[in-house]
């Protein structure tokens, strides 16, 4: 479809970007286009994608094999850890791991130094940035990283939520600290309530970029 191959060409052109499209919109496929076409040109030597364990082979690993059949592919997941890392010591291409799998090779990741770009399949699991989860990812994006961030509901819940996802992608279109972003985009009602702005939308839109998004036809 012709959204998915402007999607894969957005993404080329952007370090870190995010992908808004609704789901059936084929994202998953043009990230790994792009992917791809980046480790043709050397840009990319291995890709780290992270996703629910519910999708890790039913979504990623049915897609790369289905698609770019000259790429290797691992899922790392396993219930002792040392497969794990065993699994990253390996040359995979690309490797899919779930959330919370990540904290138990993220120094192995480091230590491999190849991973080039993250891809991050419902990316709204890293909306909060107290969580180990988020500093986990953080801790693995060296300056050059690429990170391409993809949800079709981004800050859903509440405004604040963009914050998280603003700070590993763009961190320049926030404020540096997370009070001051929801003093941003929020009104005290009460003590412990909390409502958006009327500009909430415009300032969650101007923070989530460069972003691309596709609808379902």
């Amino acid at each position: 479809m012709a959204h998915q191959t402007e999607t894969a060409a957005f993404l080329t052109l952007h370090k870190r970007a995010f992908v808004f499209s609704e789901p059936g919109t084929g994202k998953t496929l043009s990230a790994l286009w792009a992917a791809d076409y980046l480790m043709q040109k050397g840009e990319v030597r291995r890709c780290l994608i992270l996703c629910p364990l519910s999708i890790m082979h039913s979504a990623w690993l049915s897609d790369l094999n289905n698609s770019i059949i000259h790429r290797s592919a691992i899922v790392a997941h396993h219930a002792q850890s040392s497969r794990r890392i065993e699994m990253i010591q390996q040359d995979y291409e690309f490797v899919i791991c779930n959330y919370d799998g990540l904290n138990l090779i993220a120094n192995e990741i480091n230590n491999d130094g190849r991973f080039d770009l993250v891809i991050v399949d419902e990316a709204n699991a890293y909306k909060t940035i107290t969580t180990k989860r988020w500093k986990t990812l953080k801790s693995i994006m060296r300056p050059d990283t690429l990170l391409w961030m993809m949800t079709g509901t981004p800050a859903s819940q509440s405004p604040v939520d963009a914050y998280g996802l603003a700070k590993l992608v763009n961190p320049d279109n926030v404020p540096k600290f997370y009070t001051a972003w929801r003093d941003q985009v929020m009104n005290k009602i009460t003590m412990f309530k909390w409502a958006p702005k009327a500009t909430a939308a415009e300032q969650v839109h101007a923070a989530l970029q460069p972003a691309i998004r596709s609808e379902e036809h």
